[in-house]
């Protein structure tokens, strides 16, 4: 990792307000499919974290609706889980934090402002908080 990448993953360290023991975690986080695949490297990509980041988030809003008081039916907590756990709330989060500056992206991706779309940007956040939870 260069001094450039390493600099920018410390900075959204700081904005996300946790210290990596592993921060290749996080930069594997950050490297999209694309990366990888289409330039044919030889490096992790960020899909089995944004699996495990997914799950993680799930249940992580889950337990928060479980603990509300008073307790909330069943149904209203799908619904409300369903609207924080979401490509759209997800994609601002990410904005707020400024992950795109941070993704490793293919040329083909980078030439079609793949930085800014929300698909990668959601699958992006999921993929942080799988990098946090295994680290």
């Amino acid at each position: 990792m260069d001094d450039a990448r390493r600099t920018l993953l410390s900075e959204l360290i700081e904005r996300l307000g946790y210290r990596f023991h592993d921060i290749g975690l996080l930069d594997t986080a950050l490297t999209h499919t694309s990366y990888v695949k289409g330039e044919k490297r030889r490096v992790p990509h960020s899909e089995r974290l944004e699996f495990l980041g997914d799950a993680v988030l799930e249940t992580c809003v889950s337990r928060r609706l479980y603990d509300c008081a008073p307790p909330l039916a069943e149904g209203v907590m799908t619904r409300l889980r369903a609207m924080v756990v979401r490509e759209e709330a997800l994609c601002v989060a990410a904005r707020r934090l400024d992950v795109g500056p941070c993704l490793l992206l293919s040329r083909g991706e980078e030439h079609t402002q793949g930085r800014d779309k929300p698909s990668i940007l959601a699958d992006a956040l999921e993929a942080v908080i799988g990098a946090v939870f295994v680290d």
